[in-house]
């Protein structure tokens, strides 16, 4: 009697329930689904239900599809999107491609009103815009184009700036190092910033390298005047080692010289001569000289003095104070060990404190062009 009574009332609900959205259908079939009634009632009340529910489906997608239109934008279309995956009764297939169709090109439309309306004059206009673009989260597929011509127009304006920075034929060492730092801390394409520092890198190092191996040559020259050639006395082949075809004890001899004692060399600083003093000539100790420091090195110690502030170099060659002093603007005094006999003593100390003293002159003053 219970089950007969609920039946007639929801049988009176559902007649009257075939104009309802799909909403309502959807809830009617759930509380029938739950009522307490037997198989065969629920059948014959679920049955129309159904039917009309598919029906009213296919009226609302209709509809839904009706509201596609060439300004909706990506919030819409998501809502619409949302309620279409309602409508699980029919295949929605087709129905969704007419809406991802219509979603990529208000999306498109979308892009191009943002770039189209978009500041665009400086760098940063370009890089803000791409930010924006790549916030809205777009399909990448669309956005990628416009990324590409916006990107491009990045890669332009860093070009022209990049080649505004960089010297010409004739650069200085300075005036190289000085484009270095503004291109490695400036705001570039990546891609672009590297080539041109490594452009950069190789042309500082020519100069570098041009210019120890002629500062080289010349206290070869020097001291082969005052005192002949010496075993311990190595000078740096600063081109044949750039290129790769200098002899590999000599280049090995260099290298440990300069990991022992000359690790703080600046960026760049190459040395032009090394007087080894080490047991086995292989570079653990010694004076190495650069155009800018004297850095020496021994089981004992080791330091750094900076070439400008250098103001006397003598040498003492008795029993108790023997060494080579090198006196600083400060007025300190480094004891170093050389490398020639007595009587080759003051010559050398001659020609190397004219060689510091040509060293702590400015390049454009020097007789040699490098």
């Amino acid at each position: 009697e219970v089950k007969r009574k609920q039946f007639e009332i929801l049988k009176k609900k559902t007649d009257q329930c075939q104009d309802k959205n799909y909403a309502y259908l959807s809830h009617m079939v759930d509380e029938v689904n739950t009522a307490n009634l037997t198989p065969e009632q629920k059948d014959i009340l679920l049955k129309p239900l159904l039917s009309a529910k598919i029906k009213r489906a296919q009226k609302e997608v209709d509809g839904l599809l009706k509201q596609l239109s060439s300004n909706i934008d990506r919030k819409k279309y998501r809502s619409l999107q949302e309620r279409l995956k309602e409508y699980k009764e029919i295949d929605t297939s087709s129905y969704t491609k007419e809406f991802d169709e219509a979603f990529d090109k208000a999306e498109r439309q979308e892009i191009a009103n943002i770039v189209n309306r978009a500041r665009k004059i400086e760098r940063s206009d370009y890089t803000d815009l791409l930010n924006r673009l790549e916030k809205e989260e777009f399909s990448k597929d669309l956005l990628k184009p416009y990324q590409d011509k916006i990107i491009e127009r990045i890669k332009e304006i860093d070009k022209k700036a990049i080649d505004e920075l960089l010297p010409g034929a004739s650069m200085t060492f300075d005036e190289g190092a000085k484009a270095y730092d503004a291109i490695a801390n400036g705001m570039f394409l990546p891609e672009l910033k590297k080539n041109a520092l490594e452009m950069l890198d190789k042309r500082l190092r020519k100069i570098k390298a041009d210019e120890c191996e002629q500062l080289a040559l010349k206290f070869q020259s020097m001291l082969k005047e005052k005192i002949g050639e010496n075993e311990r006395i190595f000078y740096y082949l600063a081109r044949k080692i750039l290129l790769g075809e200098a002899d590999a004890t000599e280049k090995e001899r260099f290298d440990t010289a300069m990991t022992i004692f000359a690790a703080d060399k600046e960026n760049y600083e190459l040395p032009i001569a090394l007087f080894d003093t080490s047991k086995n000539k292989d570079g653990r100790e010694g004076i190495l000289l650069s155009p800018d420091h004297i850095f020496f090195g021994s089981r004992f110690d080791a330091g750094t003095i900076p070439v400008a502030a250098i103001t006397k170099i003598e040498i003492k060659t008795g029993l108790l104070n023997k060494g080579l002093y090198v006196t600083q603007k400060n007025g300190a005094k480094t004891k170093l060990h050389y490398v020639v006999n007595n009587h080759e003593a003051m010559d050398f100390t001659e020609c190397f404190d004219e060689f510091i003293t040509y060293l702590k002159e400015k390049p454009e003053s020097r007789k040699i062009e490098y």
